[in-house]
């Protein structure tokens, strides 16, 4: 069993790319075990190929524990909408995840890192990146998920 976690990256990264300290990014799903990579990008597949790309807004900053600070998104349906139907799809295979915010509760948020914020008001998620833990604080970026073009 490997730990995934389901994210849109807002730093350039490519599949292969590891890092120990997470670049900007928002959240879809957060960390589950699966067998492989493959059986993730089976699950999810057919949700990123039906699903347009979802235009975000970034809102107020918010304190998330004690010494995060996060921007919030503001939950549009859409973006409410994919986060739901991928936690269905990992469900369905029964991949548990913790967390208090997911499901009804999730609140869409880009974290500040080493002090940067994202450098805007808005910007759309149309790729979803697939990111393994390898441990010792390393992760990869295993896949890139395209979600469907808008026409």
């Amino acid at each position: 069993m490997a730990e995934f976690v389901v994210v849109h990256l807002l730093d350039e990264h490519q599949v292969s790319d590891r890092f120990t300290s997470w670049p900007l990014h928002v959240t879809l799903l957060p960390p589950f075990q699966a067998e492989t990579i493959s059986d993730v990008e089976t699950a999810l597949g057919d949700i990123t190929k039906s699903t347009a790309a979802v235009a975000v807004q970034l809102g107020e900053f918010a304190q998330f524990g004690a010494k995060r600070i996060a921007q919030k998104l503001i939950p549009s349906p859409e973006l409410l909408s994919l986060h739901h139907k991928l936690l269905q799809a990992a469900r369905l295979q029964g991949w548990q995840m913790d967390g208090r915010y997911i499901g009804d509760y999730y609140t869409p948020h880009v974290t500040r890192k080493l002090g940067r914020d994202y450098d805007g008001t808005h910007f759309i998620i149309d790729k979803l990146a697939v990111v393994e833990s390898l441990g010792q604080g390393y992760r990869q970026v295993v896949a890139g998920l395209p979600l469907k073009e808008n026409a």
